[in-house]
């Protein structure tokens, strides 16, 4: 099975898209393939988590504890 994530500018503001993607992560450690598209973002912000993803993922953990899901 493949499964396409879009992830764009903002997506990681949004604790639905993170859980989502989160799912996805545990099914691609059981053999899903993941094909990642970035939209209006750069790959690497959101590898390194810097920029608008960075920002976003700070401010979710100030309001979770769930500092793995992060």
């Amino acid at each position: 099975m493949i499964a396409i994530t879009v992830l764009s500018h903002n997506n990681a503001s949004s604790s639905f898209c993170l859980d989502e993607l989160a799912a996805i992560l545990d099914c691609k450690n059981k053999g899903l393939l993941v094909i990642p598209v970035f939209y209006k973002v750069d790959p690497s912000y959101v590898r390194h988590q810097k920029g608008s993803y960075g920002e976003a993922l700070t401010k979710q953990q100030r309001w979770f504890n769930d500092k793995e899901k992060l």
